[in-house]
């Protein structure tokens, strides 16, 4: 692992940044009208988590923005929702949750945290597959 900071902008696949997580839970109504017709503005309470970037370049999956594919890292395991992927920040225990896309407009920062070396994310990415995705592990029920 190297340690130091990068710029963002050489965001690739082994890639631990800062996207904001959204607590969806917190939405609430605002009274501005939207410039789109059948679109309601909400504003949402966020928090700053690392993530692990799974592919090397990102995606034009709908919208403007460009979205990655990231695992998001906790130190808090979640039998149910969680797998060990061991120590990737900061020396702690990591978990990780099931991979999700999320949109570069909620990257936060500029710096990348750390990048992890290609057999590193390959042993991340074999054990988020076979606890987390396969059909017959216990967190598919």
């Amino acid at each position: 692992m190297k340690k130091g900071k990068q710029i963002v902008v050489d965001i690739r696949a082994g890639s631990v940044v800062h996207f904001v997580y959204l607590h969806l839970d917190t939405a609430v109504r605002c009274d501005k009208p939207s410039h789109k017709q059948q679109h309601i503005w909400h504003k949402v309470e966020g928090k700053p988590r690392p993530v692990i970037v799974l592919s090397d370049s990102p995606r034009k999956l709908y919208g403007d923005a460009c979205w990655y594919l990231v695992v998001p890292l906790t130190t808090k395991r979640n039998d149910k929702w969680t797998v060990h992927i061991g120590p990737i920040l900061d020396g702690q225990v990591n978990y990780g949750y099931e991979p999700v896309w999320y949109p570069n407009n909620l990257l936060h920062g500029t710096e990348i945290r750390q990048q992890l070396d290609p057999l590193e994310l390959k042993n991340i990415l074999s054990i988020i597959q076979r606890r987390l995705l396969s059909p017959h592990s216990e967190h598919s029920s």
